[in-house]
């Protein structure tokens, strides 16, 4: 039984996530891809570092922030070969 909406935190925090990395872009394309890059990999360690059991809710927002910073990178990239 899920005590939490697993499926509506997740979309909520991609959202935000979205909205927040792409208000942050700076218009030089390579430097955005080099931050979109540098952000994925410091979610994906800190996700990694679980050591003291964050929890569900934790890394079902880490894991919709990371995807929604993949969603912007690869847009932003496929702009890039336009």
């Amino acid at each position: 039984m899920d005590f939490f909406d697993t499926d509506g935190i997740y979309n909520e925090q991609f959202e935000k996530t979205y909205r927040f990395m792409k208000s942050g872009l700076t218009q030089n394309t390579e430097e955005d891809i080099l931050t979109l890059k540098s952000t994925i990999k410091n979610l994906a360690d800190f996700q990694g570092l679980d050591w003291i059991g964050r929890g569900d809710l934790f890394l079902v927002k880490n894991q919709a922030s990371i995807a929604a910073t993949e969603t912007l990178l690869y847009e932003l990239t496929e702009t890039c070969k336009d």
